[in-house]
């Protein structure tokens, strides 16, 4: 059986029990790896890995080298502004106006930033953003919904965190299987798609929410059956 080395970035660790049945269900002796997420990213560029798990499709697209092969989409994403509960209440608008923070390596934090011409800066870990927004040293954090809510949850600052309304930013996530394994899109992508259609996505998904807390209709889950390019399917 073929080794499948798989790369997921921490907040995405709780999903590797997830794809490694997908793994061993196409074929593929499953090997895992957890790194930082701007990690995860150059271990697959370097093909020290052989799959990334749930990367923005818009971010691979555009700053992956183009032969990387895309899996998807399997998850949606959404980015939104967390403030403190206890905050004054303002518009989104005049929140984005006030200096704010964002994970280093979230590429989709740093467009929105760069492209909105926001007084924003990186930090490096998820759990200095919200400690320096606990402590007012930041009036808001940047981040992805999932990701956020995990973290606020597992620490106990889900009651004095929310989140500003409408979302930021929204993507789909992918997986992506670098080209030198390029013989195993196939039979993962078989496998992917009858997972999407059996149920077995959405219930696997359902118990990782359970497991952190998080509410089920968190409406993230994807509505297609196949990830097969629209291009490519029989009519």
């Amino acid at each position: 059986m073929p080794e499948l080395r798989i790369a997921a970035s921490d907040a995405n660790a709780p999903v590797l029990g997830m794809i490694s049945s997908i793994a061993k269900e196409a074929g593929f002796e499953p090997k895992t790896f957890v790194f930082p997420i701007v990690r995860s990213r150059n271990e697959l560029l370097a093909g020290n890995v052989d799959l990334e798990i749930l990367r923005a499709n818009s971010i691979v697209k555009a700053i992956y080298p183009k032969n990387m092969i895309t899996i998807g989409p399997v998850m949606n994403t959404r980015g939104y502004l967390f403030v403190l509960k206890s905050a004054p209440t303002r518009k989104r608008e005049d929140w984005l106006r006030q200096p704010l923070i964002y994970l280093n390596g979230n590429s989709q934090s740093e467009r929105f930033a760069t492209e909105h011409q926001l007084d924003a800066k990186a930090i490096g870990q998820r759990p200095s953003l919200y400690k320096m927004l606990m402590a007012g040293r930041a009036p808001a954090v940047i981040d992805e919904e999932r990701y956020a809510l995990a973290y606020l949850v597992a620490n106990g600052l889900d009651q004095q965190v929310r989140k500003i309304e409408p979302p930021l930013f929204e993507d789909q996530l992918v997986l992506v299987l670098h080209p030198s394994k390029a013989s195993f899109e196939a039979p993962l992508r078989q496998v992917v798609d009858r997972w999407l259609r059996d149920g077995r996505w959405v219930e696997g998904w359902h118990e990782i929410y359970k497991k952190q807390g998080l509410p089920l209709d968190l409406n993230l889950l994807p509505q297609v059956q196949s990830t097969e390019p629209a291009s490519a399917r029989r009519p």
